[in-house]
Order: structure tokens, then C-alpha cells, then sequence
């Protein structure tokens, strides 16, 4: 397939690109989750370990919206008794319960939610990284199914399909649109760059609410790699301009490059007149 790049924006969702992305998602669908697909979720992945201790905490934070007495106390989970904030021993998965509890409002069994809620979750994980490797980093469309499939559906994180609680990334995957397109040239907008930082912000706090292991993970090696970054003057340059560009002390009126147009511009160049003319000759 040819290589379409990122002046093509509307690629994606041609009805040539819809049928690419649906077909490699469909496949890796098929691939990740086919125990519990061909036997109609009558099978549950993987092991009767962490999948039954994830379950049961997504199923503590159904219980815990719909305001059942054993379960009104979210951090006082039922079990464990009379220990108290028990909830906190574990993930909390807060931030992908509600997709969760959607399955279960609809009606459906704990099995059957918790099955769905597995698929659902490789879904976002491949819409997410489709979208940052599409519009963030401004790749083709087969890098993109290509890459995103490997983000979805990759050995590494197929094999710890057994730990639930570090299958949901798309959170941190759209923290990384927001940074990227942060980092864009020409930058964007004043309002908008505020608007990404908090999506990015924001991102994160819902992945430790999810997941603490990969929101943990994600702060190290963001930290790891920006000290890297400062070591090459090639990255080193477009850092330092973000950062000091949207530090809180630029964003004020008064340090804007736009602060002094307008009606300021004679004030200020009457100010300077006036202070040559006082000068000593």
C-alpha cells in the first residue's frame, strides 16, 4: 500500500482507510482475545489469579455507583475485614471502571461485563495509538495501523494479558498526543496549548487512577528521556523552547510577544523619546 503522508489528513477516515484500520484491528481482536470470541465469552482470559482480583475490584466499583450497602464505602472494599482502606492495597482501576459498569447498567452478567470490558479495553488501546501516530507524529496511514496494532495487540503486552490492571494504556497514549502536538512547529495557539497541557495532565492522573504501574512507568521514563533530550543539541533546543515558551511565569500579559502591540506601542515609544531627550549629551 502506498504511503500516505501527513498533508493527507483525511486519509483515515476514507472509506479505503476505515476498511485498513477496521481490518487490522478485527485481526488483532481475533489474535488477542479468540479463547473467549469463539466460545462466545463462556471463557474468561487468562488464569484464575489476577484476572479474578481485577474482576472483583471492578466489580466492587459497579457495586459502589449503583449504592449497594456492602459496597458504599469505595476504599473500605469488603474484604480483608476489619482492616480499613483496603482498596488502596491494590489498583484501583477507577479511571476504566465506567466502562466497566456501562456493560453491567445494560444488563449484562459480571462474566460477560469483565469479558467485554477486556476486548473494550484493546479497542481504546488501538483508537488511541492510531490517533497518536496519525495526527501526533504525522505518519502514514500503514505506519500507523502498523504501529498502533503493536501498541494494541504486541507480544509484550498480550503476555501480561494475565494482569488485567496493565492492559488499559490509552490514557497515556493520549497524554503523548497532547505532547506532541505541543512540540509541533508552528506552535499552536495560546488557549490551545493550555487546553493540552491539562489533556495531557489529566491524562496521566486518569492512568494512575487505572493503573498505577504503567502511570508509574510513564513518569520514569518521561523524566529518563527528557534528561536525555537536554544532552542533544537537537532535542535539546525544541525542549527548552516549550518549556520556557509555556512556563507559568511567560504566561502572563506582560510577557507575551504580543503585549506590546497596540495602544501600549505609543505609550512606550513616547516613554523612550522622552528619555533620550533627558539624557546628558
Amino acid at each position: 500500500m502506498k504511503e500516505t503522508g501527513p498533508a493527507s489528513t483525511s486519509t483515515l477516515f476514507s472509506a479505503r482507510g476505515l476498511a485498513v484500520t477496521a481490518m487490522a484491528g478485527l485481526i488483532g481482536l481475533l489474535m488477542a482475545h479468540w479463547p473467549m470470541l469463539i466460545t462466545g465469552f463462556r471463557r474468561l482470559q487468562t488464569d484464575p489469579g489476577d484476572t479474578r482480583l481485577i474482576h472483583y475490584l471492578l466489580e466492587h466499583g459497579y457495586r459502589w455507583l449503583a449504592g449497594e450497602p456492602h459496597h458504599r464505602d469505595f476504599w473500605n472494599a469488603p474484604f480483608f475485614y476489619p482492616a480499613k482502606n483496603v482498596a488502596a492495597y491494590s489498583d484501583t482501576l477507577l479511571g476504566v471502571m465506567p466502562f466497566y459498569a456501562l456493560f453491567r447498567g445494560l444488563g449484562a452478567g459480571a462474566d460477560l461485563a469483565f469479558g467485554l470490558w477486556l476486548v473494550e479495553m484493546s479497542v481504546l488501546n488501538y483508537a488511541a495509538a492510531l490517533l497518536l501516530f496519525r495526527r501526533g507524529f504525522e505518519l502514514g496511514l500503514p505506519s500507523s495501523v502498523a504501529a498502533a496494532y503493536l501498541v494494541a495487540f504486541g507480544s509484550p503486552r498480550m503476555e501480561q494479558l494475565g494482569h488485567a490492571q496493565l492492559l488499559p494504556c490509552f490514557y497515556l497514549t493520549l497524554s503523548l498526543l497532547a505532547l506532541a502536538v505541543l512540540f509541533r512547529h508552528p506552535p499552536p495557539g495560546h488557549s490551545r496549548r493550555f487546553l493540552l497541557w491539562g489533556a495531557a495532565s489529566l491524562g496521566f492522573a486518569a492512568q494512575l487512577y487505572s493503573g498505577v504501574y504503567l502511570g508509574w512507568y510513564f513518569a520514569i521514563t518521561l523524566g529518563i528521556g527528557t534528561f536525555v533530550a537536554l544532552g542533544f543539541r537537537g532535542s535539546r533546543g525544541p525542549l527548552l523552547r516549550v518549556a520556557i515558551r509555556d512556563s507559568p511565569s511567560s504566561s502572563s500579559p506582560e510577557s507575551r510577544p504580543d503585549a506590546c502591540s497596540g495602544r501600549s506601542r505609543p505609550i512606550i515609544a513616547s516613554r523612550r523619546k522622552r528619555g533620550a531627550s533627558t539624557s546628558p549629551s
